[in-house]
C-alpha cells in the first residue's frame, strides 16, 4: 500500500498536469498546501476481478502502477467535472478487492476520495 506522502507527491504530479502553463503555477502552489484525505473500502467478489478491473478502468484512468493480478494503483479525477485528482489503489487477493483513495481538499469537505472510490465501483458494477 502507498504511504500518504507518495499520495501527496501524485496527486500534486496529476494536478499539475491537469493544469500545465505557467498561469496556474499559483494554483499548484495554493494546491500543495490543501491536506490529503484518505478512504478504504472492501468489498467481497468472485472470480478474476482483476483482470475486469484492468480492462474496464484503465480505459478510462491512468495506470500509476501495477502488479499483476494483485495490484493497481489509479489516477483519476473525481468530484463535479471529475476536476479534482484522486489517487485509488486497487488490492485484489482470492474474494475481495480493497479500494483505498486520496484527494485533497480545502476548507470544505467535498469527499472527494469516497467519490473516486463510488466512481471505481460502479465501472466495475459492485
Amino acid at each position: 500500500m502507498i504511504q500518504e506522502a507518495q499520495a501527496k507527491q501524485l496527486l500534486e504530479e496529476t494536478f499539475a498536469r491537469m493544469n500545465p502553463g505557467e498561469a496556474m503555477e499559483p494554483g499548484r502552489k495554493k494546491y500543495a498546501e490543501l491536506r490529503v484525505r484518505r478512504a478504504e473500502r472492501r468489498v467481497s467478489c468472485t472470480g478474476n476481478l482483476y483482470q475486469k478491473a484492468r480492462e474496464a478502468l484503465t480505459e478510462q484512468e491512468t495506470v500509476l502502477e501495477e502488479e499483476p493480478d494483485s495490484r493497481l494503483l489509479l489516477s483519476t479525477g473525481s468530484g463535479l467535472g471529475r476536476q479534482n485528482p484522486a489517487v485509488v489503489e486497487l488490492e485484489f487477493d482470492a474474494d475481495s478487492v480493497t479500494l483505498t483513495a486520496w484527494a485533497k481538499e480545502g476548507l470544505i469537505p467535498q469527499r472527494t476520495a469516497q467519490g473516486a472510490i463510488k466512481g471505481m465501483l460502479e465501472l466495475l458494477g459492485l
